[in-house]
C-alpha cells in the first residue's frame, strides 16, 4: 500500500475513532448495565434493535467497564475472565450449529488445549447426527467448566439472531432452551445482542420468559420533535470530527443523511466514512454532497433494511398491547400507561418497550 493511501486510511480512521454520545446509546447502556449489576432473578437479556443503531458501540464500552471493574480481582486470579464476547455465525446451510458456537465461546475465553476439543469437518453435511452427539456433548460440558473456573459473570452473544436459523419452531425452543440450560448452570448472565430477527426467540415458554428482560434499541425518527433535535446535534458532533482542513456544513444536508441512515447512529457513522474516503482519495479539503451520493447505500438496500425495521417495531408495538389484553382477561381496569404520553401523541401512538422517556441528554464527541 502506498504512503499516499495509508494517509488516507489513517484519517479516515482518525474519523472512526471518535465515539458520538448520544441519549438512545446511553439510555440502553444505563439499563444493561443495571442488570449485570443486580440481575434480580434474570438469568437472559435480549437487546434488540435495528442493525446500525449501535449496538457493537454499547458491547464495547459494555466490556470495557465490566473489565475496569473486575481489574483488582483479576489481578489475583490470572485466570480470571470476567465477561466473554462471543459472536454467532451465521450458518452457511441454514441450520444454527452449537458446536461451532462451543469452539468459538471456547477460543474466546482462551480455553487451554482447545485444539483436542475441536470438531472437524463441524460443517461437513454428510457427518450423521448421531456421531456428533457426543462431541457437542462434550463441547458443551467444557463450555460449562470454562464459565465456572473463569468466573465469568456475563456472557455477550453478539449477532445473536443467528440463533433462530432453524427449521421449525420446535427447534426453535430448544435454541432458548439451550440458552437457558448454559445459563442456569454456570449461574451467568447472558446478554443476546441481534436484530429483530432475534424477537421469535422471546417466550417460548413461561419458565423461561419470566427470567428473561427484553430491551429494545430503537432508531431516531423524524416525526419525534425531540429526535429531530437530537438528531442535529449528533451530525454536528460527527461534523466537527470530520479530518478536512475547511469546515463542512453537513446541517444542510440533514433530511438527505437520514435517508441514508433511517436514523441509525451506526449506519450513518459508517456511511459518513465511506464519504470521508472517497472525498481523501480525491484530495478535496472538505465533504461535499456528491461524496455523500457516491457512497449512500442504494436504495433497494435501504428499502429492505427500513422493511425489516417496520416489521421489527410492530412486532414490539403488538407485544406492548398484550399488556392491555391480559388486564381485560384478568378483570383488571386498563392501565393508564395505555394512554398516549406527551412524547407518544406527538406520533400518535405509544412508545415501544425499552423506549427511552422524552428528556434531553447532552450529546458529544468522546476520543
Amino acid at each position: 500500500m502506498s504512503t499516499e493511501n495509508r494517509t488516507v486510511f489513517d484519517r479516515s480512521d482518525e474519523f472512526v475513532a471518535k465515539v458520538v454520545a448520544h441519549p438512545l446509546l446511553t439510555t440502553v447502556f444505563d439499563e444493561v448495565r443495571a442488570i449485570t449489576r443486580n440481575p434480580a432473578g434474570t438469568s437472559l437479556v435480549l437487546e434488540v434493535g435495528p442493525t446500525g443503531a449501535g449496538k457493537t458501540t454499547m458491547i464495547t464500552r459494555l466490556v470495557r467497564e465490566l473489565r475496569e471493574e473486575a481489574a483488582s480481582e483479576m489481578s489475583q486470579k490470572p485466570g480470571m475472565i470476567p465477561v466473554i464476547v462471543v459472536e454467532a455465525r451465521s450458518p452457511e446451510e441454514g441450520m444454527f450449529h452449537w458446536g461451532d458456537f462451543y469452539l468459538r465461546f471456547l477460543k474466546a475465553a482462551s480455553e487451554p488445549m482447545i485444539e483436542h476439543k475441536s470438531l472437524e469437518g463441524i460443517d461437513t453435511e454428510s457427518r450423521k447426527a448421531q456421531k456428533l452427539t457426543g462431541t457437542v456433548s462434550a463441547l458443551r460440558r467444557a463450555v460449562e467448566s470454562c464459565i465456572r473456573h473463569r468466573e465469568t459473570k456475563v456472557i455477550i452473544i453478539d449477532e445473536a439472531q443467528h440463533l433462530t436459523k432453524v427449521p421449525n419452531a420446535r427447534r426453535m425452543h430448544d435454541q432458548m432452551d439451550a440458552i437457558k440450560s448454559l445459563a442456569s448452570l454456570s449461574d451467568a448472565l447472558f446478554v443476546m445482542v441481534g436484530t429483530y430477527e432475534l424477537l421469535p426467540l422471546l417466550n417460548r415458554s413461561g419458565q423461561l420468559a419470566r427470567r428473561t428482560r427484553c430491551i429494545h434499541f430503537p432508531r431516531y425518527r423524524l416525526d419525534r420533535t425531540e429526535d429531530r433535535s437530537v438528531l442535529r446535534n449528533i451530525i454536528a458532533a460527527f461534523q466537527e470530527a470530520m479530518p478536512f482542513a475547511k469546515s463542512t456544513d453537513l446541517q444542510q444536508h440533514f433530511e438527505y443523511l437520514y435517508f441514508g441512515s433511517l436514523g441509525c447512529i451506526g449506519m450513518l457513522k459508517n456511511w459518513l466514512r465511506r464519504a470521508v474516503v472517497h472525498a481523501l482519495d480525491r484530495n478535496k479539503d472538505s465533504l461535499e454532497l456528491n461524496d455523500l451520493e457516491a457512497t449512500v447505500l442504494s436504495n433497494d438496500s435501504l428499502l429492505q433494511i427500513f422493511r425489516e425495521i417496520q416489521d421489527g417495531e410492530e412486532h414490539l408495538e403488538r407485544n406492548a398491547r398484550c399488556g392491555d389484553e391480559l388486564r381485560r382477561m384478568l378483570g383488571l381496569a386498563a392501565a393508564a400507561s395505555s394512554v398516549c404520553e406527551a412524547n407518544g401523541a406527538e406520533s400518535g401512538r405509544r412508545r415501544l418497550v425499552g423506549e427511552r422517556k422524552p428528556i434531553r441528554d447532552p450529546v458529544g464527541v468522546k476520543g
